[in-house]
């Protein structure tokens, strides 16, 4: 049951950072997302997943983009993604502070 609710939380987590990159794309900057991240976080670790597990999401997130996107329109897309996930490896650290894994 508890991959159940993970797999679900992962598939809300991808509908929700396509709607906030849409979004941000009509508003003309990306990163506006910022507090729909902090969103994912908070979900994640309501999961009780390991911090980890955000920065391999956005990771393939990043990789499915660059992957589908075509330049020149992908690449801002693409770029921004390349950032997050770089400030998410960077912020790992920190993120395991929230978490207590399962006993």
């Amino acid at each position: 049951m508890a991959a159940s609710a993970a797999i679900s939380g992962m598939a809300e987590a991808n509908r929700r950072l396509t709607g906030s990159i849409l979004s941000a794309l009509k508003l003309g900057d990306l990163d506006f997302i910022g507090p729909n991240l902090q969103w994912l976080e908070g979900m994640m670790i309501n999961h009780n997943l390991p911090p980890t597990v955000l920065c391999s999401f956005l990771k393939a997130y990043h990789s499915a983009a660059a992957q589908h996107l075509d330049a020149p329109a992908g690449e801002p897309i693409v770029n921004w993604l390349a950032k997050v996930v770089a400030e998410c490896e960077a912020a790992t650290a920190q993120l395991a502070d929230h978490y207590w894994p399962a006993e």
